[in-house]
């Protein structure tokens, strides 16, 4: 509640004869305020997300193309080519949680969250 208050002089300007008091219910507007706060708040959290997803991927992709290069030449891998296998999958996985991390960061960036009232 915000009350706000103010005196009326009399006649003569001299003593106050009346009161007039304005009380104002704020709750929605605190409500608010505190949802526009949290949507703020998401949407920074999306942006950074997308940033550290898109240099995530670039170095992802470094790796992805040097052990898919081995990974073609099985001579080249030898005995290795088994690990390397495995860090190809690792990149895969890797590059989808980086997906994710991107729809989510495109997701709050765009459409801030809002609550039913």
């Amino acid at each position: 509640m915000r009350v706000s208050a103010a005196l009326v002089l009399g006649p003569g300007g001299k003593e106050p004869n009346q009161v007039i008091t304005l009380v104002a219910d704020i709750t929605k507007a605190k409500l608010l305020g505190e949802e526009f706060r949290q949507a703020q708040k998401m949407e920074a959290v999306g942006r950074l997300a997308g940033g550290v997803a898109h240099d995530f991927n670039n170095l992802l992709t470094v790796i992805g193309g040097y052990s898919d290069l081995l990974l073609a030449d099985e001579r080249a891998a030898g005995p290795l080519w088994e690990p390397i296998r495995q860090i190809a999958e690792a990149a895969d996985r890797a590059a989808a949680l980086t997906r994710q991390l991107l729809a989510f960061s495109r997701r709050h960036a765009a459409e801030p969250e809002h609550r039913p009232q």
